[in-house]
Order: C-alpha cells, then structure tokens, then sequence
C-alpha cells in the first residue's frame, strides 16, 4: 500500500540518551480522494504550487484548480513516531513497524 509521510517535528527523549523521535502524520490513498496521489504526481503537483507562492520572481495566483487541489483533508491521517538514527555525520529515519522507549539507554 502506498503511503505518504510529512514530517512534523523531532523530539530529543528528556530521560534517554540520544534518542530522538521523528513525529510525521501519514496520509494513506484511502483517505486522500485526490488524483495523482498514490502516483506521486500530486506530491509534484503541490510542490510546484509552493514554489511559486513562495518564490518572489512569480506572481502568484491562487485559481479555483488550486484550492481543489489543496484540499486534502489531513484529520483523517494518523501519526508516525519512530526514532533517528545517528550513523556519523547522517541522520536517518529507519520504518519500524514496531519499537518501544525501552530498547534505548
């Protein structure tokens, strides 16, 4: 099943050594009603539409296509909580399906 994952915040564990904890919401097809999604395409799609809002060489235009596009309803999603990990210099963030506080120091 294909997902999409948008990353929220990290927290740093008060009570654990190094450990660090990804939060992302993640949107499954079944609750995004929007063509292109399980594709990829509309992930494209709303990244080139925040490019433009954002770049300060385009006029920006907000169309009725727009805001059908950008109305994915995210209160349906559920959370994600896994943790990072460190290896040198890069961060990683590994899918577990599983994973408990206490497998860290």
């Amino acid at each position: 099943m294909a997902e999409d994952h948008g990353g929220t915040s990290v927290f740093r564990h008060p009570g654990k050594k190094d450990l660090y904890i990804a939060l992302a919401d993640r949107w499954k097809p079944e609750n995004c009603w929007v063509e292109g999604f399980e594709t990829g395409e509309y992930s494209d799609r709303i990244q080139e539409k925040f490019r433009e809002i954002f770049d300060p060489e385009v006029e920006f235009v907000f169309t009725a296509e727009d805001a059908e596009d950008m109305k994915i309803n995210s209160s349906v999603s559920d959370y994600v909580w896994l943790p990072l990990k460190f290896d040198g210099e890069q961060v990683r963030i590994e899918w577990r399906e599983e994973w408990t506080i206490e497998e860290y120091e």
